[in-house]
């Protein structure tokens, strides 16, 4: 029976115990259904209080993670750098000894080209000596030979 044909029976002065037990009846079934809702509402609570505990706890570790990521980017953007540092200054470095390299091998055929310059002129002298000893050689033994005639003449 549906509540305005209750509250018109009640108005008219009929069936007042009928309504009366009627309304207590829709009490009961409106608490107990309110008691079901307030326990669905209890249960749903407690699984969003450990659905949030869970997200809590993986949050915290994620953070933790993410810290530990940070720091290995860290270290490892440290080490990179030092690294770079390195590399650059062997770069220097190879650059420096490329460059004395270049130097030496200048100063080597400097050296070889004066060598050889050296050389032809030792052999010039070398060659002049020798025709000035054969000159000597050839001058001493005429000389020998007019000493050996005046010796020969003078006896």
């Amino acid at each position: 029976v549906e509540r305005s044909q209750l509250i018109a029976k009640i108005q008219s002065g009929e069936g007042v115990s009928t309504a009366l037990s009627q309304l207590e009846q829709e009490k009961r079934s409106l608490q107990e259904k309110l008691e079901v809702v307030f326990l669905s509402q209890q249960e749903r609570a407690k699984e969003y209080d450990q659905k949030m505990d869970t997200l809590n706890v993986k949050n915290a570790q994620l953070l933790d993670n993410m810290e530990v990521t940070r720091s290995e980017c860290h270290n490892l953007k440290t080490q990179l750098h030092k690294r770079e540092t390195t590399i650059t200054s062997l770069q220097e470095k190879v650059d420096t000894m490329a460059t004395e390299i270049r130097n030496k091998e200048n100063l080597l055929v400097q050296r070889e080209k004066d060598a050889q310059l050296l050389q032809g002129e030792l052999k010039k002298q070398l060659s002049a000596a020798l025709m000035e000893v054969e000159k000597v050689k050839s001058q001493s033994k005429e000389l020998e030979d007019t000493i050996t005639k005046l010796l020969c003449w003078g006896q």
